[in-house]
């Protein structure tokens, strides 16, 4: 706020002196400045509304013009007190709001991390169990093939006997050795396979998000390598007594060579 106060100035012109009138009349100075005795009062500030200067007058006295300053300044500090308010409740509001923002975004990012561990989570689960579930059809494939070699060897064995007088040659005995130590791999009983500890199924909702997880492993598919040549009759060898019968492996069938 700004008040400004200040005398008025008037211009008056004098009579010339006889002194005057013995110098040339151009050089006269007849006209001069005096003050009127009369206040006049300017006010300034941000937001006041109305009239804002005041002379002092006959019609006008100076208490009256007092007055009227006070009033206006009374009204230019309670402008300023309410800009104040406003400026302090608008901070307020301001700091509220970004404040809630924040707990809005810090609540989304919680969800979205809590979405993807749930994710992650039922994914792992779903891996888990597809691979025991893998791991179970390779085992079955595994035991199939496992006693069709075996009966296959037995029956290689049983024929070169019957052709020689019950003798196989050395070449023959090496033979038997690496086919049966072949068929060994092939036994998902050799490789430990099933543990019904890491190898069965499991309560998915009784597994925390993060885990423990289950533990599961890999039973890797074994490649047969056929024998070329001479294609032999089959002939029908059982397991023994112990031992399921064998069922007809119909997947043979569809087996690409």
């Amino acid at each position: 706020m700004n008040l400004q106060c200040s005398e008025g100035m008037e211009n008056i012109e004098r009579e010339p002196t006889a002194a005057d009138k013995r110098k040339p009349s151009w050089t006269w100075e007849l006209k001069q400045t005096t003050p009127t005795g009369r206040l006049s009062f300017e006010i300034h500030a941000r937001g006041l509304r109305g009239r804002r200067t005041w002379t002092e007058a006959g019609h006008k006295p100076l208490p009256e013009i007092l007055g009227i300053l006070v009033e206006k300044i009374e009204a230019s500090f309670s402008g300023f007190e309410n800009e104040r308010r406003r400026q302090v409740e608008f901070e307020k509001q301001r700091k509220e709001n970004e404040r809630r923002w924040a707990e809005e975004r810090a609540e989304e990012e919680r969800r979205r991390l809590k979405r993807e561990r749930q994710q992650k989570h039922e994914s792992k689960l779903a891996a888990i169990a597809e691979s025991r579930q893998q791991n179970l059809l390779t085992a079955a494939r595994q035991w199939v093939e496992f006693y069709n070699l075996r009966a296959f060897i037995d029956h290689c064995e049983s024929r070169w006997r019957e052709t020689a007088g019950g003798q196989v040659t050395p070449d023959q005995i090496d033979w038997l050795q690496w086919a049966r130590a072949e068929m060994v791999r092939l036994n998902p009983f050799a490789k430990g396979y099933p543990d019904p500890a890491i190898d069965g199924g499991f309560d998915p909702k009784s597994i925390p998000v993060g885990g423990p997880y289950p533990q599961t492993k890999t039973l890797e598919e074994q490649k047969v390598v056929e024998p070329a040549g001479e294609s032999f009759q089959a002939t029908s060898v059982h397991p023994q007594a112990s031992q399921p019968p064998e069922p007809f492996p119909f997947w043979l069938l569809h087996r690409k060579h």
